[in-house]
C-alpha cells in the first residue's frame, strides 16, 4: 500500500517575529522542515504545500531530499491555510492520506506509530495532551472516539495536526482544516506526542523538551 503525506508549510512565522516561514526556524540546529523529512522519510511520496517565501523553502528542502513534490498555495495569505493547502496538495490523489501541518516536530514513537496506522483503513485524528499556547481542543466519547474539535470548548486534549483521511473530503473551502474534520465526526484518534511550534512560548517548549530528550526528537544521533 501506498503512503503519502501532504504537509502544509504555506504560513508565515510573524507569531514567532520571525521573516521565514515556520518550517524554517531552527530547533537545536536543525529546521522545523527537517525533523518532518526524518519523521516521514519511510513514506512513499511526500508532498509540501508552499507559499510565503516559497522559492526559500523549495531551495532550503530540495538540498536535504531531492524527492519531494512542491505545490505552491499562491492564495496562501487570503486562504483559511492548511485546509486550502491541504486541498492543493491532494489534486491527483486517490484514497486516504495523511495530512500533517508544517509547524510540528514529531516524536520517533509517534512517526512510527503513524507509519503504521497509515497502513489501514481506519480513517483517524491525532490528539495529544493540551500543550500548545493557542489548542484546538478534541471532545471524546468515552475516552475512545472524537466528537468535536473547537478552540472554545475546552477539554484537557488538543488536536496534534495530522489527520489521515481519504483526499475527496478535503474541499476547497475558506474554512479551517479542522472545521471541515468536524463533517466526518466521530473519528478514531491516535494518541502522539508532539511539539507545535506557533508561537514563542510554543518555541521555547520546544526548544526545552527536543534537549531534554535526544533519545525520541534527535533523528540524527
Amino acid at each position: 500500500m501506498k503512503r503519502t503525506i501532504v504537509i502544509a508549510v504555506a504560513g508565515t512565522g510573524h507569531r514567532l517575529d520571525a521573516t521565514s516561514p515556520k518550517c524554517m526556524i531552527k530547533i537545536n540546529g536543525y529546521y522545523i522542515f527537517e525533523y518532518l523529512l526524518r519523521a516521514f522519510e519511510k513514506f512513499d511520496e511526500i508532498r509540501m504545500v508552499t507559499g510565503y517565501n516559497s522559492d526559500m523553502v523549495v531551495e532550503a528542502v530540495s538540498a536535504v531530499r531531492k524527492d519531494i513534490v512542491f505545490i505552491n498555495n499562491e492564495a496562501y495569505s487570503q486562504s483559511s491555510a492548511p485546509l486550502q493547502s491541504f486541498f492543493l496538495g491532494s489534486i491527483g490523489l486517490i484514497g486516504k492520506v495523511l495530512y500533517s501541518v508544517g509547524d510540528t516536530i514529531y516524536s520517533r514513537n509517534s512517526a512510527a506509530t503513524l507509519f503504521r496506522e497509515c497502513s489501514g483503513e481506519d480513517e483517524f485524528v491525532t490528539i495529544t495532551p493540551k500543550t500548545s499556547e493557542n489548542p484546538i481542543y478534541a471532545s471524546m466519547h468515552n475516552d475512545s472516539s472524537l466528537v468535536q474539535l473547537s478552540r472554545s470548548v475546552v477539554s484537557e486534549s488538543e488536536f496534534a495536526g495530522a489527520a489521515y483521511i481519504d483526499c475527496s473530503k478535503v474541499i476547497n473551502k475558506q474554512s479551517y482544516f479542522f472545521e471541515q474534520l468536524n463533517h466526518y465526526m466521530p473519528l478514531k484518534t491516535i494518541s502522539i506526542d508532539r511539539l507545535e511550534v506557533d508561537t514563542r512560548s510554543d518555541l521555547a517548549f520546544a526548544e526545552k523538551i527536543v534537549s531534554q530528550n535526544p533519545e525520541q526528537y534527535d533523528f540524527w544521533r
